[in-house]
């Protein structure tokens, strides 16, 4: 209500404006009040109301005076210098006789020229003139047929070397609207005597065709290749002789067809009502060698009429239900009188009923499956083709249609027309267009609309078939489909996703906090440097933050140099991504680092991040100068306790790579002293002050230095120096000994 209230405001605020400013001009005040009284609640707006006085001022001056039928059109991008008033927009205003298809006429003008409304006012004013043509009032009883359309329009900016010119086009478009009403009834008419008890026809001319221009021919030459020649004076709408097409040279050309009516498209596109290719009704009496014909655009009544109830074109309809040997009742049947009811209108008028049947079986041949598929259906007259494009509806976007308009273009080397979507129940969605038609391959076609089209999950899915196999990969998929953040597809390619989601879908049932929590991945891609590494961090529940695992990188000898963190929320379970760039210390490239050695990396983050091993800079060794993979320094945790069934360290280790412990730290053992000893549990080892008893911890390489200071002689193994099985530290948390 408060709206309404807003619009009676201004208004009321207008009007008073207009008295005070103007108390002599009786006419203003009555024209503002009608003028406005439509106005949308939106622009309403107090803030405008000098502006909105100005344009109606203005307005009404180009009014005023007009002579019957006379077109009257200004533009103009107010300045307060030069028209005492200023507005952001450009405004277009024009006064006409009311007659239909103006609004949408000169909306395809301002199309041409890239110019976006603003704000629309369009009032049908019932306006009374003296003998000199002005202005003396308004009359509200006044017929419909001395209404006066007084149109103003606010739109970008124009550039004032266009203004005039813009102007001028509008001007011409009214005026030919103008001239196809006046020969409205005329071709209405002649088709009707044409006839001839067609009950397409007859349809046709109810209501269900705007028309637009008519001629008539002679039709001679053999029956392959017909000729037309216009007969003067037979010209009407936009075949005028002034108008703007010319109806000498017949589009298209005469059908080769003995066929009395001929319905196609054609390849003149119409500047009035809509911007499509005319529709083209040819007529030939039987017994007569004259072409009767008549183009404009199929009315909103046959688009809502069902194919079916449509006179001539039902019946091939139906036919085509008996082509495809299935009843209306039957699954068949409803998905064949589906397809024909959603195809584009204009090729169930134009297809005989064998060409439309091979088209809708072959659709309906498709059965719901979610593929891309294409089909090309030649026009019975002219060089042009409609092409239909299926694809998954789940991958329907607003950038769709564009992406497959372009890709159509290319393969046909030709413009695109009337590109048309329908995205409906099915589980497929269509793009429709007409281009010239070319020998195209269809299915590679197909193939690269598909390419281009196929969403981040179908990509991620085909990812993971191909790495898991068919059974396994969708599960994976379906497992973590839901989870997966709109971040993490906008910056990883679905290509690169597999292994990233395989730790996901395992990790969202792991318990947070357990010793299988925690998995890493590191990898690169083949456009990287040599020393560019992704190091993935993949964690169950608690999140970790960036600060606190960076510099565990670091003693690794990996430099972080940006990080993406994702969170996948699984049903069963919340699993963090850490994605963090990284760069190897040094330039060896990564062909010189065998796999082993990268996996004893991971291996050594994780021992960091469950604080196994001391974190200090000696452990970047592992990575830049270690001993080569399978020598055995007689140093490091030992990983042998993951053989006691029950311990809590194998409990720990038993999920983790064999290689979880750098080959040559396995047969280093903890060496104590003869006196004083305890057993320890190694399931976590801490750092913890001397004066209690500890659970001593050293670093990965610092294993190594310990290694290369021992003498030749003191050189033994510690397998040969201590029980493998009896791990033993001072039970006053001493150092400890080789």
């Amino acid at each position: 209500m408060r709206t309404h209230t807003d619009v009676a405001e201004t208004v009321s605020a207008l009007i008073d404006i207009a008295g005070q400013r103007r108390p002599d001009d009786d006419v203003l005040a009555q024209f503002v009040e009608r003028y406005y009284r439509e106005l949308p609640p939106d622009d309403a707006d107090a803030r405008r109301l000098d502006a909105a006085y100005a344009a109606a001022v203005t307005h009404l001056a180009l009014g005023r005076t007009r002579l019957p039928g006379e077109i009257l059109v200004e533009m103009l991008s107010p300045e307060v210098e030069r028209d005492g008033w200023r507005s952001e927009s450009s405004v277009l205003m024009f006064v006409t006789d009311d007659i239909p298809f103006l609004v949408d006429t000169v909306r395809m003008v301002l199309d041409r020229y890239g110019l976006g409304i603003h704000l629309l006012v369009h009032p049908m004013l019932p306006v009374e003139r003296d003998q000199q043509h002005h202005i003396t009032g308004f009359d509200d009883e006044l017929s419909s047929r001395g209404l006066e359309a007084w149109t103003l329009i606010e739109l970008d900016r124009c550039p004032p070397e266009r203004v005039q010119l813009v102007a001028d086009e509008v001007r011409d478009a009214i005026a030919e609207v103008q001239m196809v009403v006046d020969d409205f009834p005329t071709m209405r008419d002649r088709m009707r005597s044409l006839a001839d008890g067609d009950p397409l026809l007859e349809w046709l001319g109810e209501q269900h065709f705007v028309f637009l221009g008519a001629a008539s021919y002679e039709r001679t030459g053999g029956a392959g290749s017909p000729e037309l020649t216009l007969i003067p004076g037979s010209e009407l709408g936009e075949y005028r002789p002034e108008a703007r097409f010319s109806a000498v040279e017949a589009d298209p050309p005469s059908s080769a067809s003995d066929d009395e009516v001929v319905i196609a498209r054609a390849d003149a596109v119409s500047m009035i009502h809509r911007s499509a290719r005319f529709t083209s009704i040819a007529i030939r009496p039987p017994g007569t060698s004259v072409e009767h014909r008549f183009i404009g655009l199929l009315g909103s009544g046959a688009y809502r009429e069902s194919v079916f109830a449509i006179p001539t074109v039902g019946e091939r309809a139906s036919e085509v239900l008996a082509l495809a040997g299935a009843s209306v009742q039957s699954f068949t049947g409803r998905a064949v009188k589906n397809v024909v009811e959603t195809l584009p209108r204009d090729l169930v008028f134009e297809l005989d009923a064998d060409a439309l049947a091979t088209l809708v079986i072959d659709i309906v041949g498709l059965q719901e499956r979610r593929i891309v598929r294409v089909f090309d259906v030649a026009e019975p007259v002219g060089p042009w083709t409609t092409v239909l494009v299926y694809v998954p509806r789940a991958r329907f976007g607003s950038s769709l249609p564009g992406v497959v308009e372009r890709l159509v273009g290319h393969a046909y080397d030709s413009e695109v027309r009337g590109v048309r979507t329908l995205v409906g129940a099915s589980s497929l969605a269509r793009i429709s267009m007409t281009v010239r038609s070319a020998d195209v391959d269809l299915d590679r076609l197909a193939a690269q609309v598909d390419e281009a089209t196929a969403t981040w999950d179908e990509r991620a899915l085909d990812a993971l078939i191909e790495v898991l196999g068919e059974v396994e990969g969708r599960g994976v998929f379906r497992e973590v489909r839901d989870a997966i953040p709109s971040d993490y597809k906008a910056r990883v390619p679905a290509e690169r996703s597999a292994y990233d989601l395989i730790h996901v879908a395992r990790l969202a049932h792991v318990e947070p906090g357990s010793p299988d929590a925690l998995e890493t991945s590191l990898g690169r891609s083949i456009d990287d440097a040599d020393d560019q590494w992704r190091f993935r961090v993949f964690r169950s529940g608690e999140a970790a933050t960036i600060a606190e695992l960076v510099p565990l990188l670091g003693y690794l000898g990996l430099h972080a140099v940006d990080e993406r963190p994702y969170v996948f929320e699984h049903p069963d379970g919340v699993v963090h991504l850490y994605d963090i760039g990284v760069l190897f210390e040094g330039a060896v490239g990564p062909h010189e680092r065998a796999d082993r050695q990268l996996a004893e990396l991971r291996a050594a983050f994780a021992a960091l991040v469950a604080g196994e091993v001391e974190a200090d800079g000696l452990n970047r060794l592992i990575l830049a100068a270690g001993p080569p993979v399978g020598r055995s320094p007689c140093c490091g945790p030992t990983a042998d306790t993951s053989s006691r069934p029950g311990s809590r360290s194998a409990r720990a280790t038993s999920n983790r790579p064999s290689c979880a412990m750098p080959s040559w730290h396995k047969r280093w053992r903890r060496c104590s002293r003869p006196d004083s000893t305890r057993r320890v549990s190694r399931h976590r080892i801490r750092p913890q002050s001397s004066s209690t008893h500890s659970e001593p911890t050293c670093s990965y390489a610092s294993i190594v230095f310990r290694h290369s200071t021992t003498t030749a002689s003191a050189g033994r193994s510690c397998a040969d120096r201590c029980d493998p099985a009896d791990e033993r530290v001072p039970a006053d948390g001493g150092p400890w000994s080789l």
